[in-house]
């Protein structure tokens, strides 16, 4: 007969209670560190979320700025335009009256626009809002060609004038 020898493991009670209580101690470390992590997370969200709606109040100012400095050109090109014509006959005072006119008021209804675009009168988010600045912007620069197409026939009419009383006062 044979006889079998086992050997019992010697367990050491004081360093598994220990190592049970490190290791719960180390769970609730964790456990408040996983907490202190989502707060700071949720603080960075929030904080992202300021800055970029901070960052579209700038761009949105700048834009604005910019579309607003194009109404004072367009505004005192008219002036100049206006005051240039009065060297014209009272028929074609009359027209480059009329078109400066279509062109103030075209240009007052963009200021309109504008200011609805920047104020809270309109819903509108981001996109939206650079979308109808955008617009703006396009519609000013339809309105600073037609000027150059004013003043190139003010200019160009005033030349052929000019060139005719000198070929007849010669």
């Amino acid at each position: 007969m044979s006889h079998l020898q086992a050997q019992i493991p010697v367990t050491d009670v004081a360093v598994n209670t220990n190592m049970t209580l490190n290791q719960i101690e180390n769970a609730a470390t964790l456990g408040s560190q996983l907490a202190e992590l989502t707060s700071q997370s949720q603080v960075l969200f929030t904080t992202l979320k300021y800055v970029q709606e901070v960052s579209s109040a700038v761009r949105d100012v700048a834009y604005a700025k910019d579309l607003i400095e194009r109404q004072q050109y367009i505004l005192n090109r008219c002036k100049r335009l206006a005051k240039d014509g009065e060297k014209l006959s009272a028929n074609k005072m009359r027209s480059l009256s009329n078109c400066l006119s279509g062109l103030l008021t075209t240009n007052s209804s963009l200021v309109s626009l504008l200011n609805s675009s920047l104020t809270t009168r309109f819903k509108m988010n981001d996109s939206e809002r650079l979308q109808s600045l955008m617009g703006v912007k396009e519609e000013q620069l339809k309105i600073v060609e037609n000027l150059n197409k004013v003043d190139l026939i003010l200019s160009t009419s005033q030349s052929t004038k000019e060139l005719i009383e000198l070929k007849f006062l010669k």
